[in-house]
């Protein structure tokens, strides 16, 4: 499928990512993790960032990762994890303090060469606790990831505008390039709910029916909307709820061939 890319309006639906190569690379980022938190018994109760033998380059590589910005041209870059401690946990935000893509800008235009990728795990939980929470680690992670390869295939460009948004949470929000990346993740955590709700609703009428009352359900259980509709103008907010719709319409052919309706079995 290729990508509306229309810069007036930000993109119709959110930016292809591979998503089964990006989940590999969070299982992968899960199967490493435990031989980096071998601590002494002593430490392994306590925050992270304080234990014995931690220090400030904790982390470890996940090789590189490659694919293609959205105008066709080739990315390539190392993938990291590193640590940073975040006091504040959220829903969103307990295992995986967040991620990035660090990038260079040239030219008179500003743009923006992605130069590496790296996702941070949340130092102030204790190793006990990440090791006892690997699965919920590698949901995060892959979340992050599927936000951070979006600004990868992205075209980056304005460093001065976005440094500026960052100041305060609605400027953050509102940067073009984080619109279409948290786009990404409502996308495929309504995806996700559909999904769920595909598997265990499938008998003559009471299958699923793609309309807005399941779009209204699915975004009242995604994290990543409750995170990010309070801050977004309305302008926006209704260009991540078309972006949204679109990206579940792109998927329904899908969930309607992997869970048909059963029919209603005689009495």
């Amino acid at each position: 499928m290729a990508y509306d890319y229309d810069r007036s309006r930000l993109g119709a639906r959110p930016i292809p990512v591979d998503k089964p190569a990006l989940g590999a690379l969070a299982q992968q980022l899960v199967r490493e993790l435990p031989s980096h938190l071998r601590f002494r018994a002593e430490h392994m109760d306590g925050p992270l960032s304080r234990a014995r033998g931690f220090t400030a380059k904790w982390g470890f590589p996940l090789g590189r990762y490659e694919t293609k910005d959205v105008e066709g041209y080739p990315v390539v870059v190392p993938v990291t994890v590193g640590w940073k401690n975040v006091e504040d946990w959220s829903p969103t935000r307990q295992w995986i303090a967040g991620g990035g893509v660090n990038s260079r800008y040239h030219g008179p235009r500003g743009r923006g060469y992605k130069m590496a990728l790296y996702v941070d795990i949340n130092a102030s939980r204790t190793p006990n606790e990440i090791l006892n929470n690997l699965p919920r680690v590698e949901k995060e992670a892959f979340s992050v990831l599927i936000h951070e390869v979006t600004h990868l295939r992205d075209i980056l460009k304005n460093v001065e505008q976005y440094q500026k948004a960052k100041e305060t949470s609605e400027g953050y929000y509102n940067d073009p390039a984080e619109v279409r990346a948290f786009m990404q993740q409502v996308a495929d955590e309504v995806i996700e709910y559909a999904e769920r709700q595909a598997k265990s609703v499938r008998v003559g009428p009471w299958g699923l029916t793609l309309d807005g009352r399941l779009l209204e359900q699915a975004l009242g259980n995604s994290l990543s909307w409750d995170r990010i509709k309070r801050f977004l103008t309305p302008s926006n907010e209704k260009l991540v709820l078309r972006g949204v719709e679109r990206a579940l319409r792109d998927e329904w052919p899908r969930l309607e061939k992997e869970y048909p309706d059963e029919p209603i079995p005689d009495e």
